[in-house]
């Protein structure tokens, strides 16, 4: 499972510390082509929401009912600034079919 398949969610949980539903999309792309990289992740959110809105999540998922619900980018690789805008937009898309969305970098290493 990875970003490049966007029919598969690739994570799903619950914080412990929130009872949020985390959705989690696995990023292991370099950013080598910028635009390819955008469109698998937008691609790839694009099926996250339409899973949320869909009502699929709860079928799958049917404690979810009533949680706030996150979608996690995890990201092996850092975002340049050049794809700030992207994120900026994709938070607020997300914002407003009530889901929230979060990027974040795996430490070195990974």
């Amino acid at each position: 499972m990875s970003i490049e398949d966007s029919s598969v969610v690739d994570g799903m949980g619950t914080e412990v510390s929130t009872g949020t539903t985390v959705l989690t999309i696995s990023d292991h792309l370099d950013w080598t082509d910028e635009k390819g990289h955008l469109k698998a992740i937008q691609d790839k959110l694009n099926a996250y929401l339409d899973f949320v809105d869909s009502g699929q999540l709860f079928e799958h998922r049917p404690e979810a009912r009533g949680t706030s619900i996150r979608i996690d980018i995890i990201a092996q690789h850092t975002a340049p600034e050049t794809v700030t805008w992207f994120f900026e937009r994709a938070i607020q898309a997300a914002g407003s079919n009530n889901v929230g969305l979060v990027y974040k970098q795996l430490p070195s290493g990974y």
